[in-house]
């Protein structure tokens, strides 16, 4: 039987970051941003208690990092799976997990702050908090600026 992930804000964060990533094998991220590339790998470090030998990185325009942690992965997965119950309150675990969401599928534009291949499940749990979601030119579009950037602010390396 697996454990359950111990709960931080930065695994939380992590947690955003697995949810929206290109791989389920592993931990990964793939970005033009340094100060994301930076806290993915302290969280690694830091909170995960991955070997820095274990984490590959690639540097150059655009920079990759990733660590193949079985027992990690399968935790983000478990935790995953319950997001709705994980996520429930307006805190800081939700802030982390949003923040990272929005860091890397986010922006903004003449129409508003939007997240990326936002799932259901994650446009119902910001509906909770009183943040309103609205799906056009396949981009969630927040409606509750103020509110979700009060939800972020402190965590979106982005904002």
């Amino acid at each position: 039987m697996t454990k359950k992930l111990r709960l931080t804000p930065g695994i939380c964060y992590m947690l955003g970051l697995y949810s929206h990533g290109r791989r389920r094998d592993c931990l990964y991220i793939r970005t033009y941003r340094k100060a994301l590339l930076d806290r993915f790998v302290e969280i690694l470090l830091k909170e995960l208690d991955i070997k820095p030998e274990k984490i590959k990185l690639e540097k150059g325009e655009e920079m990759e990092a990733l660590t193949y942690n079985s027992k990690a992965v399968k935790l983000m997965q478990k935790t995953l799976e319950r997001k709705d119950r994980v996520f429930k309150y307006f805190n800081d675990y939700s802030g982390n997990y949003f923040a990272a969401l929005y860091d890397v599928d986010g922006g903004s534009d003449a129409n508003g702050m939007y997240i990326r291949k936002m799932k259901e499940d994650e446009s119902r749990l910001l509906e909770s908090y009183g943040i309103r979601i609205v799906y056009k030119n396949g981009k969630h579009y927040i409606h509750g600026k103020a509110l979700f950037v009060t939800l972020i602010g402190k965590y979106s390396l982005t904002l």
